[in-house]
């Protein structure tokens, strides 16, 4: 029964349909055309009210669209100047460090010597040699040994110009010195970079954290151990020394008169 209610209503729905398009057609080709020509008249009507607000919509969305990326802009720059502020600021506080570094050398060594600034380092040069802002005439001569500004040897002026100088590391690449490590005296090769390696007996008594002096500069520090190798089957022990500071980005030095 309600099957055949829902089809005779459907029926009668499409009959209805059907009745007022009929009507429509007819009335509009009894009427010359003029019903079909309200229709369109009142559509575009409608278009016409409806445009304007549209074209506002999609104007806006675009001066929204427009204000976000001059926005995002904006803060990108910000950002950028912030991330600049901050990175010139721990530069500076960087240097400040390395000049109260020197600054305390310089009264340890009854201010004997002369800070120098570090012009080109070791990573600019194969040969394990570094220019400083130094020369004849501010007294370095060759000879003349520069420490890092915790107190450790770095090398040797090997030409002094009038206001730069070349200085050579003792760990430069081939380079050997004589160090002293407890009561061990070993031959230490340089390798570049601040680094050296040298051959100790098994037995002797050399643990990482030792300090390396150079007796032929006066005894000062020159490296730290860093690392001690013992193969089972061998009888000597590889070291492997290192300078505290890292040479290639070093800002300054301290520069001492030759030892005699």
């Amino acid at each position: 029964m309600k099957n055949s209610f829902r089809q005779n209503s459907g029926r009668g729905k499409l009959l209805a349909a059907t009745m007022l398009a009929l009507l429509v057609i007819g009335g509009d080709a009894l009427s010359g055309g003029a019903v079909r020509v309200a229709v369109r008249d009142l559509a575009a009507s409608v278009f016409e009210r409806t445009r304007p607000i549209a074209t506002l919509e999609v104007g806006e969305l675009f001066a929204t669209r427009r204000a976000l990326l001059q926005e995002n802009a904006t803060l990108r720059d910000t950002l950028r100047r912030l991330e600049d502020g901050e990175n010139a600021r721990r530069a500076a506080l960087a240097e400040n460090e390395a000049l109260r570094a020197i600054a305390r050398i310089a009264e340890d060594e009854d201010r004997h010597g002369i800070g120098a600034p570090v012009l080109a380092s070791h990573a600019a040069s194969p040969y394990g040699t570094f220019i400083i802002g130094a020369g004849r005439a501010q007294g370095v001569a060759v000879g003349s040994i520069v420490l890092t500004g915790g107190g450790f040897l770095l090398g040797a002026v090997t030409d002094a110009g009038e206001r730069a100088s070349t200085v050579r590391s003792l760990f430069a690449p081939g380079n050997t010195v004589s160090v002293v490590i407890g009561d061990a005296q070993i031959l230490a090769e340089g390798r570049g970079g601040g680094n050296a390696r040298a051959e100790a007996p098994r037995d002797a008594n050399i643990e990482v954290g030792d300090v390396a002096h150079v007796p032929s500069f006066g005894g000062r520090p020159v490296a730290l151990v860093g690392a001690v190798e013992v193969e089972p089957a061998s009888a000597s022990a590889t070291v492997f020394l290192r300078t505290p500071s890292n040479i290639d980005t070093l800002h300054y030095v301290y520069v001492l008169p030759p030892v005699h």
